[in-house]
């Protein structure tokens, strides 16, 4: 699946399909490799490496978007509708430092801050 390299985050919808953080050319992005068919599909570049994803129940997927290299000073969470294919950037904060992990709870983001040792909690998104 998806090739011979290196792979970051990964989550599976409803509907067995699997979102895969990964090298995009030059760059890096998340892919869907959609059930059934096993058809990948590039759904969009990232800044950095898409180390942490997750699918919450009303169908976005959240994406820790960090750096591939140092300085590890920075990091951000991305939210990508999976119907409308909207993009928006959640968080992009001094507070967090190469994310590597997301997790979704009730009407909270959980997120890992690799370089801060630390979990950040972003209420509302």
């Amino acid at each position: 699946m998806v090739g011979n390299q290196s792979l970051y985050g990964i989550a599976v919808d409803q509907y067995s399909n699997v979102y895969v953080g990964a090298p995009l050319g030059l760059g890096f992005g998340v892919v869907k490799v959609s059930a059934g068919t096993l058809r990948q599909t590039t759904l969009f570049s990232t800044a950095g490496l898409a180390e942490g994803l997750a699918i919450s129940s009303s169908g976005d997927l959240y994406v820790a978007d960090g750096p591939a290299l140092p300085p590890y000073d920075w990091g951000r969470i991305l939210k990508y509708n999976l119907s409308t294919g909207a993009l928006v950037e959640l968080v992009n904060s001094g507070e967090l430092k190469a994310p590597s992990g997301v997790a979704i709870g009730a009407n909270v983001i959980y997120v890992t801050s690799t370089w801060n040792n630390t979990v950040l909690a972003v209420h509302g998104k």
